[in-house]
C-alpha cells in the first residue's frame, strides 16, 4: 500500500473497483512446510498423531522428493497462501540430502520470486537421527554441525537480505533444540546465527513427548532449556509452543521469544491448544502459522 486518499490514476495504472472491499497488508505465516504439499491426505496417517505420522509421511517420503516435486509443492502452498491474502511466509525447509541432486533453497526462491511473496527460509536440518516406532524406513539426512553452519553461511551470501523492505532471508531452524542437535551444538548454532545477523527458529513443546523427553533427559521443562542454551530473545520464535506451563510463558513474555501459533495443526494432529491468549496477555509475541 504506497498512498491513501483520493490518488489520481496514473499513465499505465490498472484501476480496480475495491468498493464494499477491504484493503489490508498482506498476512504473515510464520511456519510452514511447503514441500509436505505434495503429501496431503496419505491414508495411513489420516488419523496419526504427530510422532506417528512424521514417521508414516515425511519420513517414510523424503527420499522421493525430486527437483519437479519440490517445484509443484512449493507453487501449490505459496498458491494457497496468496489466495487466502498471505505474502510472506517463513518455510521451515529441513530436507538437504547429499543424495538430491538439486538445491531446495534455489528451488524455494525462485518459486516465491515468480508469485511475488516474501520467503523467510528457516534452513532446518540434523546432526543425528531420531528413532521412530519401526526401523524399515530410510533416516531422514543428517549433517555435522560445522556443514550445516558453512551451508547455512552460504546461503546467507546467496541470499540473505537485511533490510527491512527485503524479500528473502536465512534463518538457522534445526528442526528440533532437544532430539535434532545435542546441547553444546544448539549453543553453537546460536551464536553462529548471532555472528551472521540471522535469526533462530525451531519446533518446540508441540505434544508431552517433548516435556516428558526433555524432564528425563535434561531435568527442565524445554522453554527452561532452550533459555539456558541461549535460545531465546526477539530473534528467536518456536512453531507450536501448546505445552507451557505458567513458569515457560513468563520466560517467553520476558525474552520476546516469539510464539508460531498453528492451531490448524494442531487440531489435525490432536496435540492440544496452544497458550496463545496468556502469552499475548503478558505482553509475549504471537504469530499465526499454518505448518
Amino acid at each position: 500500500i504506497a498512498q491513501i486518499g483520493d490518488v489520481p490514476a496514473l499513465p499505465g495504472d490498472r484501476v480496480l473497483d475495491a468498493r464494499g472491499g477491504v484493503v489490508t497488508p498482506g498476512l504473515i505465516s510464520t511456519h510452514h512446510h511447503l514441500f509436505q504439499s505434495m503429501l496431503k491426505g496419505v491414508p495411513s496417517a489420516i488419523d496419526a498423531p504427530l510422532e506417528t505420522w512424521l514417521r508414516l509421511v515425511p519420513t517414510s517420503y523424503w527420499n522421493r522428493l525430486d527437483e519437479d516435486a519440490l517445484q509443484t509443492a512449493a507453487l501449490v502452498g505459496m498458491a494457497e497462501l496468496l489466495l487466502s491474502g498471505c505474502t510472506t511466509v517463513a518455510d521451515h525447509h529441513y530436507l538437504f540430502a547429499d543424495s538430491y541432486r538439486y538445491d531446495p533453497a534455489a528451488v524455494l526462491f525462485e518459486t516465491a520470486d515468480r508469485l511475488g511473496l516474501r520467503l523467510v527460509l528457516a534452513r532446518g536440518g540434523t546432526t543425528r537421527t531420531r528413532a521412530f516406532d519401526t526401523d524399515d524406513i530410510l533416516p531422514t539426512p543428517t549433517e555435522p554441525l560445522d556443514v550445516m553452519l558453512r551451508r547455512v553461511g552460504d546461503l546467507v551470501s546467496r541470499y540473505h537480505d537485511p533490510s527491512p523492505d527485503s524479500r528473502r532471508r536465512i534463518v538457522i531452524a534445526p528442526n528440533t533444540p532437544t532430539w535434532g542437535v545435542t546441547p553444546d551444538e544448539l549453543r553453537e548454532l546460536a551464536h553462529a546465527a548471532r555472528a551472521m545477523g540471522i535469526g533462530l527458529h525451531s519446533h518446540l513443546s508441540e505434544t508431552g513427548n517433548y516435556v516428558r523427553y526433555c524432564r528425563e533427559t535434561h531435568n527442565m521443562r524445554p522453554v527452561q532449556f532452550v533459555a539456558e542454551h541461549g535460545w531465546t530473545g526477539p530473534d528467536v520464535w518456536f512453531a507450536h509452543l501448546v505445552h507451557l506451563d505458567h513458569s515457560e510463558i513468563a520466560i517467553l513474555a520476558e525474552t520476546g521469544t516469539g510464539m508460531a501459533h498453528c492451531p490448524q495443526s494442531n487440531c489435525r494432529l490432536g496435540s492440544g491448544i496452544a497458550p496463545a491468549p496468556d502469552l499475548d496477555r503478558l505482553g509475549g509475541r504471537v504469530s499465526l502459522a499454518v505448518d
